[in-house]
């Protein structure tokens, strides 16, 4: 197997956990997309937006926008805050880019 295959794979299973995941309590569909597709581990650096996908037909790394750059302060753990996004993003009401800062907000790293 090369890169580009890891990459492909990964890419229709993402495509696929997005169009059968409902609005709301939709992680567990994409989780088991994932999962099926044979990925193992996911990381994810929120400050700079960068997943790592541990697969096994190769590792793969997605950069989307950092939320920050050069030099910033890492905001304080706000267990309120955290609890906040996840139950606004578990019901619906943010989008993907908008529940990752919520998180950073609420001092996730």
């Amino acid at each position: 197997m090369n890169e580009t295959d890891a990459i492909s794979h990964l890419q229709v299973a993402l495509e696929r956990g997005a169009a059968v995941r409902p609005k709301v309590g939709g992680f567990p569909h994409l989780a088991e997309s994932l999962h099926r597709a044979g990925v193992s581990h996911c990381r994810m650096a929120v400050p700079s937006n960068a997943f790592l996908y541990l697969t096994e037909r190769g590792n793969v790394v997605v950069q989307g926008e950092p939320l920050v750059t050069g030099f910033a302060a890492a905001p304080p753990f706000d267990r309120a805050g955290l609890i906040a996004a996840l139950r606004a993003d578990q019901a619906g009401e943010t989008t993907f880019p908008e529940f990752v800062r919520g998180c950073w907000n609420a001092g996730i790293v």
